[in-house]
């Protein structure tokens, strides 16, 4: 299981992207980092380039959610006290802006 950590622009997407009634897809989207950031489902694809280590899942034709997973060096663990496998950072959740993240 994976600790899903949302940014505050991609906050900002997300409640974009309810408005414009995309809201089931992504939940799916965060349901499935949660589970498996690696899940080839959703059009899943690993970036290149400048991007190199990020990963985008598509909401829509023109919407993509861009992710980066890192490793759990804190040791951060659940409610239960169970370890997490990784940190998944979701940087955008609208527009695939083709950008590096600050």
């Amino acid at each position: 299981m994976y600790k899903v950590c949302i940014t505050n622009s991609a906050e900002k997407d997300m409640e974009t992207c309810q408005r414009a009634g995309y809201g089931k897809q992504l939940a799916q989207i965060i349901a499935t980092l949660e589970n498996n950031p690696y899940d080839p489902s959703q059009h899943f694809e690993r970036l290149t380039g400048n991007l190199k280590g990020y990963c985008s899942r598509q909401i829509n034709y023109h919407n993509r959610v861009l992710y980066e997973v890192l490793p759990n060096a804190k040791n951060v663990k659940d409610n239960l006290g169970k370890s997490y496998d990784g940190i998944v950072l979701v940087y955008e959740a609208w527009k695939h802006r083709y950008k590096k993240p600050k």
